[in-house]
């Protein structure tokens, strides 16, 4: 019985060595150091883009203060829906095309064609409409901002379309009244696209 006193004695002083031995390990925390710099950020999430092709061009004319400007863009962001980048077949004589692209930054800028065409092989464009949003920073909080109407009529040239890749080419122009873009003045797009044409059957 003495024995195994002793024996629960020698058990409980062990524990209560232990306890304190572990009491005396924990980790003491000071005060928070300073915040460091933030790191790069992750995608906008304005939504799943890709990227293929491009619509690029230049801007000229004369801003509102009756400053002349030229300003170069290149867009070759899309979303991966459908429309951004199609062919619709409506009928063997009338196809619709539609090309939009975006910057890689202000995403609320885009360029976008609209087509109709008679004919795929050789493609035959029969009418055409070009909108663009166009948005740059100046500085001390101040942004240049350009958008043409959505009834701005292109003039195209050197347009090609492979029925097997799906890539259709081309050049660009378009002369802007006062009234067909937001500076109120006369306004001169020139460029060019590529881009990969999802094709629409029914």
């Amino acid at each position: 019985m003495k024995k195994s006193f002793l024996v629960n004695i020698i058990i409980f002083i062990s524990s209560l060595f232990l306890i304190s031995g572990i009491s005396s390990c924990k980790k003491k925390t000071g005060d928070m150091g300073p915040m460091g710099a933030q790191g790069p950020q992750g995608n906008s999430g304005f939504f799943n883009t890709m990227s293929d092709g491009y619509i690029q061009g230049t801007i000229s004319g004369i801003n509102k203060s009756g400053v002349p400007f030229t300003e170069t863009y290149y867009y070759s962001i899309f979303s991966k829906s459908s429309s951004d980048s199609y062919l619709d077949s409506v009928s063997s004589t009338d196809y619709n095309i539609g090309i939009t692209r975006y910057p890689t930054t202000h995403f609320g800028d885009r360029a976008m064609f609209s087509f109709s065409a008679s004919t795929i092989m050789p493609i035959t464009i029969s009418s055409a409409t070009f909108n663009i949003d166009f948005t740059k920073a100046l500085g001390g909080n101040k942004y240049f901002i350009f958008s043409s109407n959505t009834s701005a009529i292109p003039t195209l040239s050197n347009i090609t379309y492979n029925k097997n890749t799906g890539v259709i080419t081309g050049n660009y122009l378009l002369n802007l009244t006062s009234g067909d873009n937001s500076t109120g003045n006369p306004a001169n797009i020139t460029g060019s696209f590529k881009a990969t044409l999802k094709s629409i059957w029914y």
